[in-house]
């Protein structure tokens, strides 16, 4: 259900689109005729009627609608009434509804209950300006503020009461700018800025004791970006698509903000409250792959509930994750990233107590950085769905991998810290030297400081027997050797074409 109603609200996001500099003449006809022609490409049926009244086109009854058929449904946007003004001076004005409500109709995957969902969204003091050529136009966009306010739901014909679900989302003042190429493709050029963001969403469930609300706010949001579009898209087939054309760039940024999530239900509590100073959002998609890096700072996290023990209170300095892999089978080998950050993390003295209650444990800020890089063949479309049901089906991997770099890697908690970096590559004709796996051949570099205090620390706390302590050491004795300074391990891990694993030019195996 939730993804019906995302698909139907970027219908709605076509009342966002803006402009720069006008370039030519443009009719009323000419922008109203490129909407239809957009929203028919992405499968909308779209009905209205068209009256021309001096130099303006007023389209009236307007209604987009389209067949969901994962949920055995259907969505319905009513826009009501559009006029297109031309201004005399090559530009034309778009005037919309302030409101235009959004019906989504299906059945729930689940049980097969149907349902109807009614999402209102809304605008005050929208003005939008169109300039450019038919080829080449471009729009500007304003807003007092826009929102979505859910309006009612219903499951298996029976109403939810207002009192038992609500959902209202809303953003001020919205101003936005987008160019739109039409070509083979359709390529759209965004950029947006926002006010504030606030969220609301509240459910209980009418047959019994459960609750569940979900709060926020932020200070503001921005959008720049690039969408390319074919003509026509089968929306059933992502690999298709990719390969028709579709794809495109973006990054969204948020300034400070706070969330809060609460739920109850048979005597079971949970509560969960968040804050960050913003961060962003970057995502792009196309034949060369796709490429997600999120990037939070300034985090801080609270938790508690009749299932945990006792309040769990977390702080991080900055919060990061990235990973970029192919979207297309490919003969040659293709790039595949993913990293992961986790900054100056902290927890409360209350979780510290609970196994370090006399603070023989440093409690210094940890951190956990690792990047890894590397080329992967992959073996067939994933994103085709009969073929990743082949896949599945067939237990077969749907890639190899040639190689793997380890960029960098650090792990500093406790007093002790690790780092390391390394390089290998993999023979998968060789699947027999290491059980499966494809033969690999390179170095790591690791440093180990502080190791030999902290199982110290750890056996005088009683977490870590003697006996294992002492396992551990020669463990370290035997992949490593003593650093230059005090309590330090240097190790050279190496895998030649042989085979062969090396400890600092010693074989052990």
């Amino acid at each position: 259900m939730l993804h019906s109603l995302f698909r139907g609200l970027s219908a709605s996001a076509l009342v966002v689109l803006s402009v720069q500099a006008a370039q030519a003449d443009l009719t009323a006809q000419d922008v109203w005729s490129d909407w239809r022609a957009y929203l028919i490409g992405t499968g909308y049926t779209v009905t209205g009627t068209e009256a021309m009244a001096g130099n303006t086109l007023k389209v009236s009854d307007v209604v987009l609608s389209i067949d969901l058929p994962e949920d055995d449904g259907a969505m319905t946007l009513t826009m009501g009434a559009l006029s297109f003004t031309e201004n005399g001076d090559g530009t034309v004005s778009v005037d919309m509804p302030t409101q235009m409500p959004l019906r989504v109709t299906g059945t729930d995957g689940v049980d097969g209950v149907p349902f109807e969902v009614l999402v209102n969204y809304r605008q005050s003091a929208p003005t939008m300006t169109v300039s450019g050529d038919p080829a080449d136009m471009t729009y500007t966009y304003t807003a007092a503020s826009v929102g979505l306010t859910l309006d009612s739901l219903s499951s298996d014909g029976v109403a939810v009461s207002s009192d038992d679900v609500r959902a209202t989302f809303s953003l001020g003042n919205v101003i936005g700018t987008t160019r739109m190429q039409v070509g083979d493709l359709r390529r759209y050029v965004q950029k947006f800025e926002t006010g504030a963001l606030a969220y609301d969403i509240f459910f209980r469930d009418p047959e019994g004791s459960g609750a569940f609300t979900m709060t926020g706010a932020a200070d503001g949001l921005g959008i720049d970006g690039v969408s390319d579009i074919p003509g026509e898209l089968d929306t059933e087939n992502m690999s298709d698509m990719i390969k028709a054309g579709f794809g495109g760039t973006g990054t969204l940024t948020f300034g400070p903000g706070s969330s809060k999530v609460n739920f109850a239900e048979d005597g079971e509590t949970f509560a969960y409250d968040s804050a960050s100073q913003g961060g962003s959002l970057s995502v792009g998609l196309t034949r060369d792959g796709l490429n997600y890096d999120l990037t939070q700072r300034g985090v801080a996290m609270n938790m508690m509930g009749s299932e945990i023990p006792l309040p769990i209170a977390l702080t991080a300095a900055e919060l990061g994750f990235r990973l970029a892999f192919p979207t297309l089978a490919s003969d040659e080998p293709q790039d595949f990233r993913l990293a992961l950050k986790l900054a100056d993390f902290t927890m409360s003295d209350m979780i510290w107590s609970i196994f370090d209650p006399a603070v023989q444990l440093p409690r210094d800020a940890a951190t956990l950085d690792i990047d890894l890089a590397g080329k992967t063949r992959l073996l067939a479309d994933i994103f085709d769905p009969a073929v990743a049901a082949q896949l599945e089906s067939a237990d077969a991997p749907p890639a190899e991998l040639d190689a793997l770099s380890v960029n960098a890697l650090t792990l500093r908690a406790v007093g002790a810290e690790l780092t390391g970096n390394g390089a290998f590559t993999f023979d998968n004709t060789d699947l027999v030297s290491f059980d499966g796996i494809p033969r690999p051949e390179g170095v790591m570099n690791l440093r180990l400081v502080g190791g030999n205090g902290l199982l110290d620390k750890l056996v005088a706390m009683g977490l870590l027997p003697e006996g294992e302590a002492m396992g551990a050491r020669m463990m370290m004795g035997l992949f490593a050797v003593p650093g230059s300074e005090p309590d330090t391990l240097n190790s050279k891990i190496e895998i030649n074409d042989q085979g062969h694993i090396l400890a600092n030019g010693q074989r052990i195996q």
